[in-house]
């Protein structure tokens, strides 16, 4: 497909009109619409390139169409639609909607201006987050990740919630829609990607959250084989407990029948399909609160046999993921605050005992199955036993446990595969709070902390989500930013973070093997520790699973004993 772009300037821009001519070999050339950024760099931006066809009507729950070509000069001045999302279950600081449609499969190419025509410069493909319900490509500009260190960056829409991933059990409604739309995109990079100055055969997918789960996922997706070259995992291991299972009951699928008013049977799918995107949306909202407890069966992605053929855990035991992949993957230091969805008078000033112990009953640690032997031994694991009341420490043990579980486990144990099969990854803790952080100090550096520092953010304000992290910064974190993008940069366009001349570096990243178990920590003083963490992760990656099978075994014989009795 030819593609040809008119791009328009947008006068409330500081920029200007320049013309940048595609691969002539291609035979055609786009007017680009030219960012005038800090440092006197420049980026070029095509926005809102539709890669699939709207998935509305018969494709609504179906795998995406490529777009038809077109044949005049598209306008590419402007973001597309965002895809459908339910209402945000709380108040969120700084919150700018946008507009949605279902029509919103549209990716977006940021160039830097220093761009020449044989050049084949290393691709970034970008994944959002926001719990596979929530986000968009919008609330990441990537001009100054592109411009500032002369890389191609793409980011997507892709079909979120229910409408991403509804599925039927033991139907042709699979689920993964919004999976197979990021292979849609990353499908049009490869037959595109070169007529912007890209190398289609060295391809980095990166994303964080849940953008970052489907990185991991992609990775393991015989579907994906061949489409990138590198993984960024940023706080998204593939093993994290609220997604990726196997669909084992229909209740929140009957759930749902009933909020939408349609039967369960043959005629549920023709039925869904037939409603108003706000009845889906509003029904979604109902079964899934608060945000990040969302059921994997209905929006997130599952077990169908096809995108993912088997749980990750069992895939990557098995060494079943793309062996040709460079890998590089982290976490942050305090990634529990995104699971402290307490009332401000149970955690401002520490969480009492009790608060503690029935939030991590109830919380994403119990996901995949609960004991009375494993919740005892989580919290046995989790106590400050010389001053078992403190409720600084409580809160501190309570958020530890929490990012401990969903996080830090998952990435080590995900890093450990790897390096397993050859693929020895680059491991890294981000460990840095802005000075002007809004949150409360306990937060520390919390879910997605990162992200300003990745996209540039302290040299210019680039959207609401990444203001909403980081307001403010210093001019340390200025240098700090260069240093994060470099880091993700190098990586993407030679498989190692580490520069091609060492001695400009601040220090060596060495990859992560079995036995060294080396990882980065990222501060402003960067820096090499070994064996991140690793009691928790023997823990909860050889401990914690034991319990919660013997913990049931033990319970199912007790039942049987008690049938036994009354019989």
């Amino acid at each position: 497909m030819f593609l040809c772009f008119r791009v328009r300037h947008n006068p409330s821009q500081p920029s200007r009109h320049d013309t940048f001519s595609n691969r002539a070999d291609r035979g055609w050339s786009s007017r680009g619409k030219i960012e005038t950024l800090p440092l006197g760099k420049i980026a070029y931006e095509y926005l809102g390139i539709p890669y699939a066809e709207p998935p509305v009507g018969d494709l609504r729950f179906a795998a995406p169409v490529p777009s038809k070509p077109w044949s005049d000069v598209r306008d590419a001045t402007s973001y597309g639609k965002a895809c459908p999302r339910p209402s945000m279950p709380v108040p969120v600081s700084g919150f700018e909607p946008e507009p949605e449609s279902e029509d919103c499969l549209f990716l977006n190419v940021f160039v830097p201006s220093t761009i020449k025509p044989d050049d084949k410069l290393a691709v970034m493909v970008w994944i959002h987050g926001g719990g596979f319900s929530y986000g968009s490509s919008t609330e990441y500009p990537a001009g100054i990740l592109a411009a500032f260190n002369d890389v191609i960056v793409v980011s997507m829409n892709y079909r979120l919630g229910i409408l991403g991933f509804f599925n039927i059990p033991d139907t042709e409604i699979k689920g993964n829609y919004g999976m197979l739309d990021q292979i849609l995109a990353l499908q049009w990079v490869q037959t595109n990607i070169a007529s912007f100055g890209g190398d289609p055969n060295r391809v980095t997918l990166f994303g964080q959250s849940a953008g970052a789960i489907a990185v991991s996922l992609q990775l393991l997706s015989p579907l994906s084989q061949g489409l990138f070259q590198r993984v960024i995992i940023e706080s998204g291991p593939a093993s994290y407990p609220l997604y990726s299972g196997e669909v084992k009951d229909t209740k929140h699928l009957e759930m749902f029948a009933e909020l939408v008013n349609c039967s369960l049977g043959p005629q549920l799918i023709s039925c869904v399909r037939g409603k108003a995107v706000e009845d889906i949306l509003s029904a979604q909202s109902q079964i899934i609160y608060p945000m990040y407890v969302a059921p994997q069966d209905l929006a997130g992605p599952v077990v169908d046999g096809e995108f993912l053929p088997d749980l990750p855990n069992k895939l990557l035991k098995d060494g079943n993921f793309h062996q040709d992949v460079d890998i590089m993957i982290g976490t942050t230091s305090n990634e529990g605050a995104l699971f402290a969805t307490l009332p401000p008078d149970q955690i401002q000033n520490g969480v009492q005992r009790q608060v503690f112990e029935s939030k991590i009953k109830d919380s994403v640690v119990f996901v995949r199955g609960r004991s009375a032997l494993a919740e005892e031994a989580v919290l046995h694991e989790y106590t400050d036993h010389d001053d078992p009341e403190n409720i600084l420490t409580i809160r501190r043990s309570m958020l530890q446990c929490l990012g401990d579980k969903a996080f830090v486990a998952p990435v080590i144990q995900e890093a450990k595969a790897y390096s397993k099969e050859g693929r020895k990854p680059y491991v890294y803790l981000f460990d840095y709070c802005p000075v002007h952080s809004p949150y409360p100090e306990w937060v520390g550096v919390s879910h997605g902390m990162e992200l300003g520092l990745v996209f540039g953010a302290p040299f210019k304000t680039l959207s609401w989500f990444l203001t909403m992290l980081t307001p403010k910064y210093s001019e340390a974190e200025k240098e700090f930013s260069l240093y994060i993008m470099e880091v993700w940069t190098n990586f993407a366009k030679n498989g190692s973070p580490n520069p091609l001349e060492s001695a400009s570096s601040l220090v060596t990243w060495p990859q992560y093997t079995e036995d060294e178990q080396a990882y980065l920590v990222l501060d402003l003083k960067p820096r090499v520790e070994y064996r991140y963490k690793a009691d928790k992760v023997v823990f909860w990656n050889d401990v914690f699973p034991k319990l919660i099978q013997e913990g049931q075994k033990n319970a199912a014989e007790t039942e049987n004993e008690t049938l036994k009795d009354e019989l």
